[in-house]
């Protein structure tokens, strides 16, 4: 999800990732992780993956995986999917 616009990673704090109860604005995009539970947030994505494939001449595929690094969200609702299907699942259910 690097492609992911810097404003609205900027300026949306409750979709990034809770790591040790902070919200913490990362530099680099590919090591950014997402607080995949956040329903504003999954929606968003979907909208945006939606209009980003209605614009391209070619169809090709968006991929929409989490940055290949130990960064996972850590607030309650997430702890709470994990709880329930793992930190695979919670993704395999973002992405879906």
């Amino acid at each position: 999800m690097q492609d992911i616009p810097e404003n609205f990673y900027k300026y949306n704090p409750q979709w990034r990732a809770e790591i040790d109860g902070e919200r913490l604005y990362v530099e680099n995009p590919v090591q950014r992780a997402y607080c995949l539970s956040d329903d504003s947030f999954t929606n968003w994505v979907a909208d945006w993956t939606k209009e980003r494939l209605k614009h391209r001449d070619v169809r090709t595929f968006i991929s929409i995986t989490h940055a290949v690094n130990a960064s996972y969200c850590q607030c309650k609702s997430c702890q709470e999917s994990y709880d329930k299907i793992g930190k695979s699942g919670l993704n395999i259910l973002f992405a879906n």
